[in-house]
């Protein structure tokens, strides 16, 4: 049961890989602060550099036009996820 659930888990982390290369393609990945760049597995199982992305502080503190589609990297706080809904309402 447990083996099963781990199996699984793998075959949708490989199944997301192209998703995400995707959007990162077509638009901006924004992390929610420094710290996700230590929880970022999908994205690096994806190839992208975790380490160039930019936080979504550093991502509106930006003075330039925004892509329009982004992949926000939530790390678990919710309040972040606030701020990243707030931020495209």
């Amino acid at each position: 049961m447990i083996l099963d659930r781990i199996v699984d888990a793998k075959r949708r982390a490989r199944e997301a890989r192209g998703p995400v290369r995707s959007l990162a393609a077509r638009g901006a990945v924004v992390l929610d602060s420094e710290a996700a760049r230590h929880e970022a597995g999908d994205l690096l199982q994806a190839g992208l550099g975790v380490q160039t992305l930019p936080t979504l502080g550093d991502w509106l503190a930006a003075p330039r036009p925004r892509p329009p589609t982004a992949l926000f990297k939530s790390c678990g706080s919710a309040l972040w996820d606030l701020a990243a809904a707030e931020c495209v309402a």
